[in-house]
């Protein structure tokens, strides 16, 4: 990630090692909505969007339901503007977004269910030590039990503890050396720990 480029390169000025450097996760949303959308219809596959209540009885959509295709692109409009929002040009954020609207795949359609919640509202509640382990984790990529412990001054059971827990609220993914951050969240996780001084992004 470039957090942990950042800090490799005050630490050990990493970029002195690289002729060139490519900042890869700035896609403007319109590439990101082409992307998936030419995923999509290479696929073969009839895209049917499920709106949320909140869409359904919104103003925008009563006015269309005489329009089914008005109302297809108003969806659509709606479904990657949230995505958009989450994934902040990354495009592995998006397509993991994507994958996960999808509620069922029946005969040639795929079923989008348009969700407004990113389940990620309880990051503002976390505490400093859980703070000071997630900003571990944007700096050093994978961590496994002995590396976090090493990072924080930590003993192996209070680290495998503290992983533990992170896998299980879903913060953490278990990864091939380690594990990291989860990519849906992100960027949000970054963006919290910047509000709070605990890196500088």
């Amino acid at each position: 990630s470039k957090y942990a480029w950042n800090f490799l390169n005050v630490a050990i000025k990493i970029s002195d090692y690289f002729s060139h450097s490519l900042l890869v996760d700035n896609q403007s949303a319109s590439n990101i909505t082409e992307i998936i959308m030419r995923r999509q219809i290479a696929s073969g596959y009839q895209l049917e969007i499920i709106p949320d209540a909140v869409t359904k009885n919104s103003r925008s959509f009563k006015k269309l339901l005489d329009n089914p295709e008005k109302q297809e692109e108003f969806l659509l409009e709606v479904l990657f503007e949230r995505l958009n929002r989450i994934a902040e040009g990354n495009t592995t954020v998006a397509m993991i977004y994507w994958i996960r609207c999808i509620s069922k795949i029946e005969s040639a359609d795929i079923f989008i269910e348009l969700s407004e919640s990113t389940g990620i509202e309880y990051l503002s509640e976390l505490d400093s030590e859980t703070l000071f382990i997630l900003a571990a984790f944007v700096l050093h990529d994978v961590l496994d039990a002995k590396q976090l412990a090493n990072c924080l001054n930590y003993s192996i059971i209070d680290a495998e503890t503290s992983i533990s827990r992170l896998v299980s609220r879903g913060l953490l993914v278990e990864l091939e050396f380690g594990f990291g951050l989860n990519d849906l969240i992100y960027r949000q996780v970054v963006r919290l720990l910047n509000s709070r001084n605990f890196i500088n992004a």
